[in-house]
């Protein structure tokens, strides 16, 4: 089946996803930030880190539990009630068989961190591949329609679910258990609800002939989402093997708060480019253009948020999480950076897949896992906790410029247009990360941590909206175009200010 070349239409319906998609995650950013500082209010770092550590093995097996069969769906050209049976039958039996393999795994993994509680978390922990597998495909199928709205409502329902859950349990004394069973309840509750608001029919029909495309795909995904994890989590597994549970708390926070403000805005963003840009031919004009619009808004939107947030680290960290987890600010200024790398490489990773070239993009994370892994070891080896950061920053870096090579010979991007799209969001978030810095160290020294970080990130956003009204890029020229044109100029003719204000935004 040939590719729709309906640009105009994926485009409109890209815009509705987007915007759905994005209110839904910052409603579920916003519940899982209060929840997070609630239960690190009630537990401790080696609680967290306990935690990590089984998080290290679970997580591996959720990627073989998918087996990027999901994926495959949202781009496969046609999917009947033969099709979607196949893979939810697929999908199951490799959730209960992996739910089986870790919950006899536990016994290894408590001996390999030298931790007895270790065993039952991990068994524990092992339903939630069995429960979660039933709702794979439903996800997959409400992505491929492009109905974001549904699938952000059940996302925010289960992070409430989530939130009530283990913060009641924490406050009966749970312990690191709250946060398993808080992951038991969601996973339910979303379970239900995707099978009910999808009204995707569940027949017992399996065909293995019609499966084999999603197969074949979904294996080169899984080899890329393997490559992931192994990349991020394997460094957990490591810290907490070698330097124990208090550190890796710290480590596991750092990275889960340098990615707070960005994660769900790119994972917005990449959830509609995806299907948007399946649908439209490879190294088109028309596919480059879309990417590069979507790197220009992500760039606009994330990078003065990693970039403050690493300026705000210390009151941030001691101000909100408690002086127990101080350790933390120097982890989450790193962290931030690589978070940067992350907005981009993120979104070019999607760029990848949707072209079908899923082959080049798990070789290459591949490679950027073994040089982080290598950066991680040798990194600390060499130089002790300083040295384990820097070598985690330069291999992502290594890893996110390998990425875009590839990125841009599969798409036809120009490094020119690349770098150009990029370039004035970074300019312009550096420019108020150094105003802010200036700010806190001049104006704000002595000022209470909560109030200095709430004038120093009012400050942040001030400067840097001005300076982006001033020199407006073509990332906000794009943004102001789309309102208006949504707007209608009937609607506008009743607003003249915001008109006048959309027409400034919005002209070359």
């Amino acid at each position: 089946m040939s590719r729709q070349h309906d640009v105009s239409g994926i485009k409109r319906r890209a815009a509705r996803g987007f915007f759905w998609s994005l209110s839904s995650r910052l409603a579920c950013e916003s519940l899982q930030f209060a929840s997070g500082v609630a239960l690190a209010r009630i537990l401790v770092p080696e609680e967290f880190g306990l935690y990590g550590m089984v998080a290290a093995f679970t997580g591996m097996a959720a990627v073989f539990r998918s087996f990027g069969i999901g994926t495959a769906l949202i781009r496969h050209p046609e999917v009947d009630d033969l099709v979607f049976s196949s893979a939810l039958w697929f999908n199951v039996t490799c959730g209960v068989v992996l739910s089986l393999v870790l919950f006899l795994m536990a016994p290894w993994v408590a001996d390999f961190y030298s931790e007895p509680l270790a065993r039952p978390l991990c068994q524990l922990g092992a339903l939630n591949f069995a429960i979660s597998s039933f709702g794979m495909c439903h996800r997959a199928i409400l992505a491929r329609r492009m109905d974001y709205l549904t699938s952000g409502l059940i996302e925010a329902t289960g992070q409430i679910v989530f939130a009530g859950a283990a913060i009641l349990l924490a406050l009966r004394s749970w312990g690191v258990f709250s946060l398993v069973w808080g992951l038991i309840v969601q996973n339910s509750v979303i379970v239900l609800l995707l099978i009910c608001f999808t009204r995707q029919p569940m027949r017992f029909r399996f065909s293995w002939s019609r499966l084999r495309p999603l197969v074949h795909f979904g294996g080169w995904v899984m080899g890329a989402q393997l490559a992931k994890y192994a990349q991020e989590n394997g460094s957990y597994l490591l810290v907490g093997r070698f330097l124990g549970k208090g550190p890796l708390g710290i480590f596991k926070k750092a990275i889960a708060s340098s990615t707070m403000p960005v994660r769900h805005l790119v994972w917005s963003v990449t959830d509609v480019l995806f299907p948007s840009m399946a649908k439209i031919e490879p190294g088109s004009p028309e596919m480059q253009e879309f990417q590069v619009r979507v790197m220009r808004v992500v760039g606009l939107l994330t990078f003065p948020a990693c970039v403050g947030l690493a300026v705000v680290a210390e009151p941030f960290v001691v101000g909100i999480y408690g002086e127990k987890w101080r350790q933390t600010v120097v982890y989450l200024q790193v962290f931030s950076g690589v978070a940067l790398l992350f907005c981009v490489q993120h979104q070019m990773q999607s760029a990848l897949m949707a072209v079908g070239h899923a082959s080049k993009l798990a070789k290459s994370m591949w490679g950027g896992t073994i040089m982080q892994w290598t950066g991680l070891v040798v990194g600390y080896r060499l130089a002790g906790t300083g040295g384990l950061l820097a070598g985690i920053f330069l291999a992502r870096m290594a890893e996110s410029s390998w990425v875009a090579v590839l990125c841009l010979r599969g798409t036809g991007l120009r490094v020119r247009v690349f770098a150009g799209a990029l370039a004035p969001p970074l300019a312009l978030s550096l420019l108020m990360g150094a105003g802010v810095l200036a700010l806190r160290r001049w104006c704000l020294a002595g000022t209470p941590l909560l109030l200095e970080l709430l004038l120093a990130s009012l400050s942040g956003a001030c400067v840097y909206a001005l300076s982006v009204i001033v020199v407006r890029p073509m990332a906000l020229r794009d943004m102001g175009s789309v309102v208006r044109n949504k707007l209608g100029e009937e609607r506008l003719a009743r607003h003249p200010r915001l008109a006048a204000l959309l027409h400034y935004l919005g002209r070359a």
